[in-house]
């Protein structure tokens, strides 16, 4: 990259009831990292993105950050799985396996679980963005607030969102979710979360994944129960969250192709 290249994080939020910080209900969110000369198109598509949803925003909020480039980071996109479970609860047993060779004790894994399906702490919230767990207690490291951490600052690649969209549509997944998924998990594992479980906090979606380094993206298009409030539990270490906070909510990363196009799909295992 020559010395006149600049590069942008151009991030949106939207929101019903008021911004999110005066308690309004989060419905929408995206982000890309783009050269200068793509910023405006970017700008313009969160915001048409913003108010396709269905539900009229009351509040949104667009960003646009200039990155420094010495900073930036590229990664491989994480490979890609599908197992293709019976329904929400053999789903979930194939995902506390995945999530126990990672190294996520039982304990943690059921109180992630109860927190998904009922929402956050004793007030029982959908957090705005991850909330940072510790593997073998269970217990939550960052600040209680409905905030929870968020990964930002990062996209795929010049070219590499296309390749990556036209080899998940060769399987079926059509998804921006799938896409955008693909992209938060990746930098999630190399920010150094241990495991990542996530269900979607919209009702009518009820695909979601779990993310380690020993699975890679491990999907599961039948995996949020009914009536789960939805979220993202994000496993660190506890001599490292803060480290890891830190390289999720600041270091780029531009993401590339990697290993998703070699993605399988495969039944469940049997889990004793």
């Amino acid at each position: 990259m020559d010395g006149n290249f600049l590069l942008y994080s151009v991030r949106m939020r939207a929101a019903r009831g008021g911004a999110h910080e005066d308690g309004g209900e989060h419905i929408s969110g995206a982000e890309r990292l783009v050269p200068e000369a793509e910023a405006e198109t970017a700008a313009a598509a969160l915001i048409a993105r913003a108010l396709s949803r269905g539900v009229s925003p009351d509040f949104v909020r667009l960003t646009m950050e200039r990155i420094e480039l010495a900073e930036l980071a590229r990664v491989p996109a994480l490979p890609l799985t599908t197992i293709h479970a019976g329904g929400p609860a053999e789903a979930r047993l194939q995902a506390e396996r995945l999530l126990r060779e990672a190294g996520v004790s039982d304990p943690a894994i059921t109180l992630a679980f109860e927190s998904l399906q009922n929402g956050f702490g004793s007030e029982r919230v959908v957090l705005r963005g991850a909330a940072l767990v510790d593997p073998l207690t269970g217990e939550r490291l960052d600040p209680l607030t409905a905030r929870g951490v968020r990964a930002t600052h990062f996209d795929y690649a010049p070219g590499a969102r296309d390749a990556v969209a036209a080899h998940l549509a060769e399987q079926g997944l059509t998804h921006f979710r799938t896409l955008d998924a693909l992209a938060v998990a990746t930098k999630v594992l190399w920010s150094g979360v241990r495991a990542e479980l996530c269900w979607s906090d919209e009702p009518e979606y009820i695909a979601g994944y779990v993310a380690a380094p020993i699975c890679g993206y491990t999907r599961f298009p039948q995996f949020k129960p009914s009536g789960a409030r939805g979220g993202r539990v994000f496993f660190v270490d506890r001599n490292q969250w803060e480290t890891v906070r830190d390289r999720l909510e600041r270091t780029p990363v531009w993401i590339d192709a990697g290993a998703c196009l070699s993605d399988v799909s495969r039944p469940p295992r049997n889990v004793e």
